[in-house]
Protein backbone atom coordinates (compact mmCIF):
# COMPACT_ATOMS: atom_id res chain seq x y z
CA UNK A 1 0.00 0.00 0.00
CA UNK A 2 2.84 2.36 0.85
CA UNK A 3 4.55 1.75 -2.50
CA UNK A 4 1.27 2.32 -4.33
CA UNK A 5 0.86 5.65 -2.55
CA UNK A 6 4.38 6.71 -3.48
CA UNK A 7 3.88 5.61 -7.08
CA UNK A 8 0.68 7.67 -7.15
CA UNK A 9 2.52 10.73 -5.86
CA UNK A 10 5.17 10.34 -8.54
CA UNK A 11 2.55 9.86 -11.28
CA UNK A 12 0.63 12.99 -10.26
CA UNK A 13 3.91 14.94 -10.06
CA UNK A 14 4.85 13.83 -13.58
CA UNK A 15 1.44 14.84 -14.93
CA UNK A 16 1.54 18.27 -13.29
CA UNK A 17 5.17 18.66 -14.36
CA UNK A 18 4.15 17.97 -17.96
CA UNK A 19 1.43 20.63 -17.71
CA UNK A 20 3.91 23.14 -16.27
CA UNK A 21 6.35 22.32 -19.07
CA UNK A 22 3.68 23.24 -21.63
CA UNK A 23 3.74 26.82 -20.34
CA UNK A 24 7.57 26.73 -20.48
CA UNK A 25 8.26 27.04 -16.75
CA UNK A 26 11.83 26.11 -15.77
CA UNK A 27 12.35 22.97 -13.61
CA UNK A 28 8.66 22.07 -14.08
CA UNK A 29 8.94 18.59 -12.58
CA UNK A 30 10.82 19.82 -9.51
CA UNK A 31 8.14 22.45 -8.92
CA UNK A 32 5.43 19.85 -9.54
CA UNK A 33 6.92 17.54 -6.90
CA UNK A 34 6.82 20.34 -4.33
CA UNK A 35 3.27 21.35 -5.27
CA UNK A 36 1.98 17.76 -5.11
CA UNK A 37 3.57 16.93 -1.75
CA UNK A 38 2.45 20.16 -0.08
CA UNK A 39 -1.03 19.83 -1.59
CA UNK A 40 -1.42 16.28 -0.30
CA UNK A 41 -0.26 17.30 3.18
CA UNK A 42 -2.79 20.14 3.32
CA UNK A 43 -5.68 18.16 1.82
CA UNK A 44 -5.24 14.88 3.68
CA UNK A 45 -3.56 16.36 6.81
CA UNK A 46 -1.40 13.26 7.06
CA UNK A 47 1.91 13.69 8.93
CA UNK A 48 2.91 10.22 7.79
CA UNK A 49 3.21 11.44 4.21
CA UNK A 50 6.92 11.10 3.54
CA UNK A 51 9.13 10.74 0.51
CA UNK A 52 12.08 8.47 1.40
CA UNK A 53 15.40 10.25 1.68
CA UNK A 54 16.94 7.30 -0.15
CA UNK A 55 14.90 8.17 -3.26
CA UNK A 56 16.19 11.74 -3.10
CA UNK A 57 19.76 10.43 -2.78
CA UNK A 58 19.37 8.30 -5.91
CA UNK A 59 17.95 11.33 -7.70
CA UNK A 60 21.04 13.33 -6.73
CA UNK A 61 23.19 10.64 -8.37
CA UNK A 62 21.35 11.25 -11.65
CA UNK A 63 21.30 15.04 -11.24
CA UNK A 64 25.03 15.10 -10.53
CA UNK A 65 25.74 12.93 -13.56
CA UNK A 66 23.51 15.10 -15.78
CA UNK A 67 25.28 18.24 -14.58
CA UNK A 68 28.74 16.73 -14.94
CA UNK A 69 28.30 15.89 -18.64
CA UNK A 70 28.01 19.62 -19.36
CA UNK A 71 31.60 20.27 -18.30
CA UNK A 72 34.25 20.75 -21.00
CA UNK A 73 37.88 21.78 -20.99
CA UNK A 74 36.82 25.37 -21.69
CA UNK A 75 34.49 25.47 -18.69
CA UNK A 76 37.35 24.55 -16.35
CA UNK A 77 39.32 27.48 -17.78
CA UNK A 78 36.34 29.79 -17.28
CA UNK A 79 36.02 28.73 -13.66
CA UNK A 80 39.71 29.36 -12.97
CA UNK A 81 39.46 32.81 -14.57
CA UNK A 82 36.53 33.67 -12.30
CA UNK A 83 37.94 32.31 -9.05
CA UNK A 84 38.20 35.80 -7.53
CA UNK A 85 34.60 36.64 -8.45
CA UNK A 86 33.41 33.31 -7.07
CA UNK A 87 35.14 33.96 -3.76
CA UNK A 88 34.16 37.63 -3.34
CA UNK A 89 30.49 37.14 -4.29
CA UNK A 90 30.05 34.25 -1.88
CA UNK A 91 31.82 36.00 1.00
CA UNK A 92 29.53 38.99 0.42
CA UNK A 93 26.44 36.76 0.45
CA UNK A 94 27.61 35.05 3.65
CA UNK A 95 28.08 38.45 5.32
CA UNK A 96 24.58 39.52 4.29
CA UNK A 97 23.15 36.29 5.72
CA UNK A 98 24.87 36.90 9.06
CA UNK A 99 23.35 40.41 9.21
CA UNK A 100 19.89 39.05 8.34
CA UNK A 101 20.21 36.32 10.98
CA UNK A 102 21.04 38.94 13.61
CA UNK A 103 17.98 41.00 12.65
CA UNK A 104 15.85 37.84 12.78
CA UNK A 105 17.19 37.07 16.25
CA UNK A 106 16.39 40.60 17.45
CA UNK A 107 12.87 40.46 16.03
CA UNK A 108 11.87 36.96 17.14
CA UNK A 109 14.03 36.49 20.27
CA UNK A 110 14.76 32.96 19.12
CA UNK A 111 18.14 31.32 19.64
CA UNK A 112 20.76 33.36 17.72
CA UNK A 113 22.77 30.32 16.61
CA UNK A 114 19.64 28.68 15.24
CA UNK A 115 18.76 31.84 13.32
CA UNK A 116 22.22 31.80 11.72
CA UNK A 117 21.87 28.20 10.58
CA UNK A 118 18.28 28.75 9.48
CA UNK A 119 18.99 31.50 6.97
CA UNK A 120 22.19 30.23 5.31
CA UNK A 121 21.70 29.60 1.56
CA UNK A 122 22.39 26.02 0.57
CA UNK A 123 23.10 25.00 4.15
CA UNK A 124 20.15 22.72 4.94
CA UNK A 125 22.16 19.51 5.37
CA UNK A 126 24.97 21.11 7.36
CA UNK A 127 22.50 23.05 9.52
CA UNK A 128 20.54 19.97 10.53
CA UNK A 129 23.73 17.97 11.22
CA UNK A 130 24.99 20.69 13.57
CA UNK A 131 21.60 20.84 15.27
CA UNK A 132 21.73 17.08 15.87
CA UNK A 133 25.19 17.37 17.47
CA UNK A 134 24.36 20.24 19.85
CA UNK A 135 21.16 20.29 21.91
CA UNK A 136 21.41 24.06 22.39
CA UNK A 137 20.16 24.57 18.83
CA UNK A 138 16.45 24.68 18.00
CA UNK A 139 16.07 22.15 15.14
CA UNK A 140 12.46 23.19 14.47
CA UNK A 141 13.45 26.82 13.82
CA UNK A 142 16.32 25.72 11.59
CA UNK A 143 14.19 23.30 9.56
CA UNK A 144 11.32 25.75 9.04
CA UNK A 145 13.59 28.63 8.03
CA UNK A 146 15.67 26.49 5.67
CA UNK A 147 12.72 24.79 3.98
CA UNK A 148 10.80 28.05 3.52
CA UNK A 149 13.93 29.63 2.05
CA UNK A 150 14.35 26.72 -0.34
CA UNK A 151 10.65 26.76 -1.28
CA UNK A 152 10.78 30.47 -1.91
CA UNK A 153 13.85 30.24 -4.12
CA UNK A 154 12.60 27.30 -6.18
CA UNK A 155 9.16 28.82 -6.72
CA UNK A 156 10.24 32.42 -7.36
CA UNK A 157 13.62 32.24 -9.12
CA UNK A 158 12.29 30.57 -12.31
CA UNK A 159 9.50 33.15 -12.54
CA UNK A 160 11.93 36.01 -11.89
CA UNK A 161 14.30 34.70 -14.56
CA UNK A 162 11.47 34.60 -17.09
CA UNK A 163 10.05 38.01 -16.15
CA UNK A 164 13.31 39.92 -15.72
CA UNK A 165 15.63 38.20 -18.19
CA UNK A 166 13.20 36.78 -20.78
CA UNK A 167 14.39 33.20 -20.26
CA UNK A 168 12.71 30.26 -21.96
CA UNK A 169 12.65 26.70 -20.68
CA UNK A 170 13.76 23.85 -22.90
CA UNK A 171 11.98 20.57 -23.38
CA UNK A 172 13.22 17.77 -21.11
CA UNK A 173 14.57 15.85 -24.08
CA UNK A 174 16.53 18.88 -25.28
CA UNK A 175 17.74 19.52 -21.76
CA UNK A 176 19.24 16.04 -21.55
CA UNK A 177 20.43 15.88 -25.14
CA UNK A 178 24.11 15.38 -25.77
CA UNK A 179 26.59 13.08 -27.46
CA UNK A 180 29.77 11.50 -26.21
CA UNK A 181 31.96 8.46 -26.50
CA UNK A 182 30.82 7.13 -23.09
CA UNK A 183 27.18 5.90 -22.92
CA UNK A 184 24.86 7.31 -20.28
CA UNK A 185 24.68 3.87 -18.62
CA UNK A 186 28.08 4.77 -17.13
CA UNK A 187 25.92 6.69 -14.64
CA UNK A 188 25.49 3.48 -12.63
CA UNK A 189 29.27 3.15 -12.27
CA UNK A 190 30.54 6.73 -12.18
CA UNK A 191 28.03 8.18 -9.72
CA UNK A 192 28.57 5.62 -6.92
CA UNK A 193 32.36 5.87 -7.36
CA UNK A 194 32.15 9.67 -7.27
CA UNK A 195 30.00 9.57 -4.14
CA UNK A 196 32.40 7.16 -2.41
CA UNK A 197 35.46 9.31 -3.20
CA UNK A 198 33.70 12.55 -2.17
CA UNK A 199 32.59 10.94 1.10
CA UNK A 200 36.12 9.75 1.89
CA UNK A 201 37.42 13.26 1.20
CA UNK A 202 34.70 14.71 3.48
CA UNK A 203 33.36 16.96 0.72
CA UNK A 204 29.96 18.64 1.30
CA UNK A 205 26.88 16.99 -0.27
CA UNK A 206 28.95 14.03 -1.58
CA UNK A 207 26.00 12.40 -3.38
CA UNK A 208 25.75 15.46 -5.64
CA UNK A 209 29.31 16.79 -5.75
CA UNK A 210 30.96 13.38 -6.23
CA UNK A 211 29.00 12.43 -9.38
CA UNK A 212 29.45 15.97 -10.77
CA UNK A 213 33.23 15.90 -10.39
CA UNK A 214 33.88 12.37 -11.62
CA UNK A 215 31.54 12.79 -14.60
CA UNK A 216 33.09 16.16 -15.43
CA UNK A 217 36.57 14.59 -15.42
CA UNK A 218 35.36 11.72 -17.60
CA UNK A 219 33.68 14.15 -19.97
CA UNK A 220 36.85 16.24 -20.41
CA UNK A 221 39.48 13.49 -20.59
CA UNK A 222 37.58 10.56 -22.16
CA UNK A 223 35.88 12.28 -25.08
CA UNK A 224 32.52 13.23 -23.62
CA UNK A 225 29.70 11.45 -21.82
CA UNK A 226 26.16 10.97 -23.10
CA UNK A 227 23.51 12.70 -21.02
CA UNK A 228 20.81 10.60 -19.32
CA UNK A 229 17.42 10.25 -21.07
CA UNK A 230 14.82 12.97 -20.65
CA UNK A 231 12.43 10.71 -18.71
CA UNK A 232 15.17 10.02 -16.18
CA UNK A 233 15.68 13.73 -15.63
CA UNK A 234 11.91 14.14 -15.18
CA UNK A 235 11.88 11.44 -12.49
CA UNK A 236 14.95 13.01 -10.88
CA UNK A 237 13.36 16.46 -10.64
CA UNK A 238 10.09 15.03 -9.34
CA UNK A 239 11.81 12.93 -6.66
CA UNK A 240 13.84 15.87 -5.35
CA UNK A 241 10.70 18.05 -5.34
CA UNK A 242 8.62 15.45 -3.49
CA UNK A 243 11.29 15.09 -0.82
CA UNK A 244 11.57 18.85 -0.30
CA UNK A 245 7.79 19.26 -0.12
CA UNK A 246 7.29 16.59 2.52
CA UNK A 247 9.82 18.27 4.83
CA UNK A 248 7.47 21.13 5.66
CA UNK A 249 4.93 20.07 8.27
CA UNK A 250 2.03 22.22 9.56
CA UNK A 251 3.00 21.49 13.16
CA UNK A 252 6.52 22.82 12.58
CA UNK A 253 5.11 25.96 10.96
CA UNK A 254 2.84 26.71 13.91
CA UNK A 255 5.75 26.40 16.36
CA UNK A 256 7.94 28.75 14.32
CA UNK A 257 5.36 31.21 12.97
CA UNK A 258 7.23 34.21 14.41
CA UNK A 259 10.17 33.47 12.12
CA UNK A 260 8.22 33.16 8.86
CA UNK A 261 7.90 36.93 8.10
CA UNK A 262 11.62 37.39 8.78
CA UNK A 263 12.53 34.51 6.46
CA UNK A 264 10.36 35.92 3.67
CA UNK A 265 11.78 39.44 4.04
CA UNK A 266 15.29 38.04 4.19
CA UNK A 267 14.63 36.01 1.05
CA UNK A 268 13.46 39.11 -0.84
CA UNK A 269 16.58 40.99 0.28
CA UNK A 270 18.88 38.16 -0.84
CA UNK A 271 17.14 37.87 -4.21
CA UNK A 272 17.43 41.62 -4.82
CA UNK A 273 21.12 41.57 -3.92
CA UNK A 274 21.61 38.51 -6.12
CA UNK A 275 20.02 40.38 -9.05
CA UNK A 276 22.33 43.35 -8.53
CA UNK A 277 25.43 41.17 -8.23
CA UNK A 278 24.37 39.14 -11.29
CA UNK A 279 24.21 42.30 -13.41
CA UNK A 280 27.74 43.22 -12.38
CA UNK A 281 29.22 39.72 -12.72
CA UNK A 282 27.64 39.14 -16.13
CA UNK A 283 29.07 42.42 -17.37
CA UNK A 284 32.51 41.88 -15.85
CA UNK A 285 33.01 38.26 -16.90
CA UNK A 286 30.98 38.47 -20.13
CA UNK A 287 28.56 35.60 -19.59
CA UNK A 288 24.78 35.68 -19.85
CA UNK A 289 22.65 37.23 -17.13
CA UNK A 290 20.56 34.06 -16.59
CA UNK A 291 23.69 32.07 -15.75
CA UNK A 292 24.87 34.86 -13.44
CA UNK A 293 21.57 35.08 -11.55
CA UNK A 294 21.22 31.32 -11.05
CA UNK A 295 24.87 31.14 -9.94
CA UNK A 296 24.29 33.79 -7.26
CA UNK A 297 20.69 32.99 -6.23
CA UNK A 298 20.33 31.81 -2.60
CA UNK A 299 19.22 28.30 -3.51
CA UNK A 300 20.78 24.86 -3.41
CA UNK A 301 23.39 23.69 -5.92
CA UNK A 302 21.20 20.88 -7.27
CA UNK A 303 18.08 23.01 -7.66
CA UNK A 304 19.81 25.96 -9.33
CA UNK A 305 21.85 23.68 -11.60
CA UNK A 306 18.68 21.87 -12.69
CA UNK A 307 17.08 25.25 -13.40
CA UNK A 308 20.13 26.13 -15.48
CA UNK A 309 19.89 22.86 -17.40
CA UNK A 310 16.24 23.54 -18.19
CA UNK A 311 17.03 27.03 -19.55
CA UNK A 312 20.19 26.30 -21.49
CA UNK A 313 22.37 28.33 -19.10
CA UNK A 314 26.05 27.61 -18.46
CA UNK A 315 25.50 25.02 -15.76
CA UNK A 316 29.22 24.60 -15.04
CA UNK A 317 29.47 28.24 -13.91
CA UNK A 318 26.30 27.86 -11.82
CA UNK A 319 27.69 24.76 -10.12
CA UNK A 320 31.06 26.44 -9.48
CA UNK A 321 29.50 29.43 -7.70
CA UNK A 322 26.91 27.39 -5.78
CA UNK A 323 29.36 24.73 -4.62
CA UNK A 324 31.94 27.35 -3.64
CA UNK A 325 29.28 28.91 -1.40
CA UNK A 326 28.47 25.48 0.02
CA UNK A 327 32.13 24.85 0.84
CA UNK A 328 32.43 28.33 2.38
CA UNK A 329 29.34 27.78 4.54
CA UNK A 330 30.46 24.32 5.68
CA UNK A 331 34.00 25.40 6.56
CA UNK A 332 33.51 28.84 8.09
CA UNK A 333 30.09 28.97 9.76
CA UNK A 334 30.78 26.35 12.47
CA UNK A 335 33.98 28.26 13.32
CA UNK A 336 32.11 31.61 13.34
CA UNK A 337 29.47 30.22 15.69
CA UNK A 338 32.08 28.75 18.06
CA UNK A 339 33.89 32.11 18.09
CA UNK A 340 30.66 33.96 18.88
CA UNK A 341 29.84 31.53 21.69
CA UNK A 342 33.32 31.96 23.20
CA UNK A 343 32.85 35.76 23.09
CA UNK A 344 29.41 35.51 24.67
CA UNK A 345 27.68 36.83 21.53
CA UNK A 346 25.53 33.75 20.91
Amino acid sequence: MLYIRRAGLMLVALIIGFVLSLVHLPIPYLMAGIIVSIGCKLIFNDDRLKWPKMYREYALYVAGFGIGVKFTEDTWKDILEQIVGIGVSNILMLGICLVLSYLTYKWTHEDYKSCILGILPGGLTMSMLLAEEDESYNPNIIMVMQVIRLFGVILTVPILVIMLFDAKAQEAGMMAAGAGSIPWLALFVLSPIGWFCAKKLHLPTPRLLGPILITAVASVFLGGVQAPPGIMMMLTQSSIGLFIGTQLEPERLSKAKNCIPCVLVGLVVMLLISCAMAQFMASYYHFDIITAFLALAPGGAAEMALAGLSMGADVSIIVAYQLARLVLVNTTVPFIIKLMVSKGLA
